[in-house]
């Protein structure tokens, strides 16, 4: 599906940016694939942990916290990247921005006790600061 789409997929009336989230798993040591909206923030991509409004983190967001080499598949390529968790600023800035993409995630933050995490997903290669 996320390729016959281009990496879209309709949320809402519109097409939604897609990728293929590829994590090892932290248990099993295999691979793991999540599709996840993403947004573009300079050379990065930038995904959120909200798995649907539930209580817990989803497993690929624990997986990738354990080992943060993870594979994204967007656009068509393939990219090695190394995941991690954004942090004051920059994560206010970003969230405002997955808001506008997906609404949805102030109603999953305003009923949960945890902290949404949003990450980071940086092409090897690439410099460590996207910085807006």
């Amino acid at each position: 599906m996320l390729r016959l789409s281009r990496g879209r997929f309709g949320l809402a009336g519109t097409w939604a940016p897609i990728l293929l989230l590829n994590t090892t798993g932290r248990h099993t040591g295999q691979r793991r694939g999540a599709p996840l909206l993403y947004l573009k923030d300079a050379d990065t991509y930038v995904v959120v942990g909200s798995r649907g409004g539930r209580a817990q983190h989803p497993a690929w967001y624990l997986n990738l916290v354990a080992n943060p080499r993870v594979e994204v598949m967007v656009g068509g390529q393939t990219l090695p990247c190394l995941a991690r968790e954004a942090e004051d600023e920059e994560r206010s800035r970003l969230w405002q921005q997955l808001v506008t993409l997906n609404p949805g995630y102030v109603t999953y933050q305003a009923r949960l006790r945890r902290r949404i995490p949003v990450i980071i997903l940086q092409p090897a290669g690439t410099s460590q600061n996207s910085g807006g």
